[in-house]
């Protein structure tokens, strides 16, 4: 996958602060971002996401670059474009506290009728014995949290869809052994099928 701009804001700040200048005119950027595990992070997913939301922005696809940085791509939310439940609850707390701008604010009074049908999980996500389970291994943790919350999805789906027990609990101490190997579910190249 072609990288186009890149970005590498040093906080959530300076990555605002490209959004106030940049939101209306841009058609994406690739924010650039340090793996957590060598310690050395100083700007996360979660404020990038909350500072594009206020701009009416959204993430999208993630791209390695190396063993040290990923990419993950941004890009202006079209009208089309459903909101998920975490996305959504997560622009109304931006706008509780004033942080949404006015393109933000337009993106989120469409958001009512784009929002996606709830065939998503309710209540906490990730749910709470996923967690429990997968806190047994401090790096399957670690790698979990990095991953995109469609590829967080994908683990706690593909194991919540197992009709038996004891099958359920196969597939959690599979899904620890490949988040601690840094796998992801799926069918792109370099990922597991399942």
């Amino acid at each position: 996958m072609l990288l186009t701009t890149t970005l590498e804001p040093k906080n959530r700040k300076a990555w605002r602060t490209w959004l106030e200048r940049h939101h209306a005119k841009e058609k994406e950027i690739w924010l650039v971002f340090t793996k957590a595990r060598l310690g050395q992070v100083s700007f996360t997913y979660r404020d990038a996401l909350c500072e594009a939301i206020c701009f009416g922005w959204i993430d999208g696809v993630r791209q390695r670059m190396d063993d040290e940085k990923y990419a993950q791509r941004f890009s202006p939310r079209t009208k089309a474009s459903k909101w998920s439940s975490v996305n959504l609850a997560l622009a109304k707390e931006l706008k509780a506290a004033g942080l949404l701008s006015p393109s933000g604010l337009a993106s989120l009074d469409q958001a009512r009728f784009a929002q996606t049908d709830s065939n998503e999980p309710s209540g906490p996500f990730p749910p709470a014995w996923f967690i429990t389970a997968v806190q047994t291994d401090p790096m399957a943790l670690s790698h979990f949290q990095q991953l995109p919350p469609s590829h967080q999805r994908r683990y706690v789906g593909w194991i919540s869809s197992a009709k038996r027990e004891d099958t359920r609990d196969k597939r959690l101490a599979e899904a620890i052994g490949l988040l601690r190997e840094n796998k992801r579910l799926g069918l792109g190249p370099g990922e597991v099928r399942k």
